[in-house]
């Protein structure tokens, strides 16, 4: 699976990385004083798609340029 497979919202300063299909989510803040995104909130355990999942969101971060 790839991270296409993953569809990335932004809702504020939150990040959004849901897989309908799997019934998951992951959230992610903005930075405040820090360089990287903030998990907040996550619906799997399953390491690798929390993987894919942070790299989508941090893709989506340095987009925004909320990130280096």
């Amino acid at each position: 699976m790839s991270e296409s497979n993953l569809e990335v919202e932004v809702h504020g300063d939150l990040i959004v990385v849901t897989q309908p299909a799997a019934q998951f989510s992951a959230i992610y803040a903005k930075p405040i004083a820090t360089p990287q995104l903030i998990p907040m909130k996550q619906t799997s355990g399953d390491l690798e798609l929390l993987a894919r999942a942070w790299r989508a969101a941090n893709d989506k971060g340095r987009e925004l340029g909320w990130i280096g």
